[in-house]
């Protein structure tokens, strides 16, 4: 999902000059590379899959957010996705606390 979230991106970024934007794209391509480094998904135990299932459907809404925005992104729009961001990265962080416990 975050693979697809920022191929779209990245494409309207060459569109746009926006600063704004362009941050949005690198904390999405610095989200999905933190995620490539994490543990598969679906193994520990009900506290730790609650939160990989809230990380989900984090996911979830950037991608659909992402999709469904015209090519003239809104700073609501993008300060949405940069909340968004930082809930998967609070989330994730919970979820490695759980695991290493």
């Amino acid at each position: 999902m975050i693979q697809n979230a920022s191929n779209i991106l990245k494409s309207q970024k060459q569109k746009t000059n926006d600063k704004e934007l362009a941050s949005l794209v690198y904390r999405i391509k610095c989200l999905e590379e933190k995620l490539s480094v994490e543990s598969d998904f679906g193994y520990g135990n009900d506290r730790i899959i609650n939160y990989e299932n809230k990380i989900t459907e984090q996911l979830q809404f950037i991608l659909n957010a992402i999709s469904d925005i015209p090519s003239d992104f809104s700073i609501q729009t993008i300060q949405l996705l940069n909340t968004s961001i930082d809930n998967v990265n609070t989330l994730l962080y919970k979820r490695t606390e759980l695991k290493t416990r």
